[in-house]
């Protein structure tokens, strides 16, 4: 026989989620705020026109290390798609709607991953900036290629 919750368990857990998701938003907000002053337009300007500072914000020192930069970031791919085909699987496995919800909440951040790693590695190979809005719109045919 199931047990439920008393009402007041149920308040006391409510006001807990509550408070919890206050505390990540504001953490989420003071990092996004934190990422907006951390560069200028200006200096975001710079980054665009010359490659060597886009290389430097990114750690990378020489750009004998690109090929092996690109390696690594190849490598992160296969770790993107992992939790989503592990959970695809569950889902088709256990045919519940959690695990489709679950599905649904990691595919999403995987899919960021997987996006902003593989056009991290289109920037390396190019070797020329471009804003991420742009390279989607291009890979998509939206928006032709510059010469």
């Amino acid at each position: 026989m199931k047990k439920y919750l008393s009402t007041t368990a149920l308040v006391t857990a409510l006001c807990e989620s509550r408070r919890q998701c206050s505390l990540l938003r504001n953490k989420l907000c003071a990092r996004v705020a934190f990422f907006r002053s951390h560069r200028s337009s200006q200096e975001q300007h710079a980054v665009a026109q010359d490659f060597s500072l886009l290389l430097a914000a990114w750690g990378i020192a020489d750009d004998a290390d690109i090929p092996g930069v690109i390696r690594v970031l190849c490598l992160r791919v296969p770790l993107f798609i992992a939790p989503v085909v592990l959970c695809a699987l569950a889902a088709i496995w256990q045919r519940t709607m959690l695990s489709v919800i679950a599905l649904c909440l990691i595919s999403l951040p995987c899919l960021l991953g997987i996006l902003t790693t593989l056009w991290r590695i289109s920037l390396l190979r190019n070797r020329r900036f471009l804003p991420f809005g742009r390279w989607l719109l291009q890979g998509v045919g939206i928006v032709s290629p510059r010469p």
